[in-house]
């Protein structure tokens, strides 16, 4: 069962996120989302557009900064990289500050 639920994921991963790769085919967040909750639940929901689970679940982590997939006792977190991890802590910004410190 292990074996078949890492090539499920794989498969996900590779469908769902390569997207993510470059900066220009990043999705456009709208800024309505305030709270880091809302920007994590926002790319959730983006990630899983058109894929049908078949009965695994997919939430934000705990900190924010991936998907936990779960189904049964089988549970992995997707992490996010830099750019959408920019993105959860501080919301939009100008091109080539997500990722920096606002202090």
């Amino acid at each position: 069962m292990a074996n078949g639920m890492e090539m499920f994921l794989a498969s996900k991963k590779s469908a769902v996120f390569s997207q993510y790769r470059r900066p220009e085919e990043t999705p456009v967040f709208v800024s309505q989302y305030k709270s880091a909750v809302q920007r994590a639940d926002r790319i959730r929901q983006y990630a899983i557009r058109d894929v049908e689970l078949h009965g695994w679940q997919v939430r934000p982590t705990q900190d924010f900064y991936g998907l936990a997939v779960e189904h049964g006792d089988y549970q992995v977190s997707l992490m996010f990289g830099k750019q959408l991890t920019g993105y959860v802590e501080h919301g939009a910004q100008l091109e080539g500050t997500a990722g920096r410190s606002h202090r």
